[in-house]
């Protein structure tokens, strides 16, 4: 990897966020990673920077996160998508959302995330 990629992670869990925090902390040197609390936030974030992966989880206040799947193809479609949760099924997941996306469940390994991430940023 010659540059560092941007990683957007979205949960409302914070203990989940920070945790996700510690797993990437170790490849600093190749992605900058940003932490938002709620779809809103993530929406205003998404503004800001030039995000090459996102990881959200599905169920938050407010935006969700079917929501903000959708939101993010529609502006951002080079944006590659991760769902992280524990609380849907893949299914019910992919008939609300109007793009691709790699799915994860709650709990799942450390390497299992990373390893997306990674995949997802075209990395490898």
């Amino acid at each position: 990897m010659s540059d560092k990629f941007n990683v957007l992670c979205v949960d409302d869990e914070p203990n989940l966020l920070h945790a996700i925090r510690l797993l990437l902390h170790p490849m600093r040197s190749t992605l900058e990673a940003h932490f938002a609390t709620s779809g809103e936030q993530a929406l205003e974030l998404l503004h800001k920077t030039q995000f090459d992966v996102m990881v959200t989880d599905i169920r938050m206040p407010g935006i969700d996160g079917t929501q903000l799947l959708n939101a993010v193809h529609a502006m951002y479609p080079k944006v590659a998508c991760i769902v992280l949760t524990g609380q849907a099924d893949r299914e019910d997941v992919a008939r609300k959302v109007d793009c691709g996306f790699q799915y994860l469940a709650k709990p799942c390994h450390a390497t299992d995330i990373v390893n997306a991430i990674v995949r997802a940023s075209g990395s490898i």
